[in-house]
């Protein structure tokens, strides 16, 4: 793909973070891939360096495969010994890179760091076993949530019914 004036300043651009938001098919993995793979070529970046998040799963295939298929073709073109060890470490590396969705982000820090988040008495709030809701879960626990709370409020109807009837009863014996 040809880059566009600004789509090349940002792949040649010092290094830094950026942000790359664009619509669909305007080229952002183009340029975020070319940028990445650019930097490790020239000795800039490590794979292990780079956090690339995006919104879906396939977004993030996609990012990882673009750059396996650029830097297995950077090896296929390098001529020098020290290149080709640079690269073949870089592709080795490349399905750990953190080049996932913000969700899977997320819980990986989760995962990692759970242990650190405690109340102000020191007491864990995530639990070492803690598991994620597929979304059959919650469906489960929602309506055991709806049933009992049902259930409670029929008991509270019931009760409140059979307080008037006493009631009546009483107003009835005494009038």
């Amino acid at each position: 793909m040809k880059l566009t004036k600004e789509q090349a300043e940002i792949v040649h651009a010092p290094g830094g973070n950026f942000l790359v938001s664009a619509g669909a098919g305007s080229g952002k993995t183009a340029v975020l891939t070319d940028r990445i793979v650019q930097r490790i070529l020239s000795g800039e970046l490590d794979i292990q360096q780079v956090l690339v998040m995006t919104f879906t799963e396939a977004a993030a295939h996609s990012m990882k495969e673009k750059i396996e298929q650029k830097l297995r073709q950077a090896l296929h073109d390098a001529e020098a010994d020290r290149t080709r060890r640079l690269i073949s470490r870089q592709l080795a590396l490349l399905p750990g890179a953190a080049i996932s969705t913000i969700h899977a982000f997320c819980l990986d820090v989760i995962r990692n760091f759970y242990h650190c988040v405690r109340d102000p008495e020191g007491r864990p709030l995530i639990e070492p076993d803690f598991g994620v809701d597929d979304g059959v879960e919650a469906d489960i626990l929602l309506a055991q949530t709806l049933d009992e709370w049902l259930a409670t409020q029929y008991e509270k109807i019931d009760q409140r019914s059979e307080e008037r009837r006493v009631g009546k009863e009483c107003r009835s014996r005494w009038s």
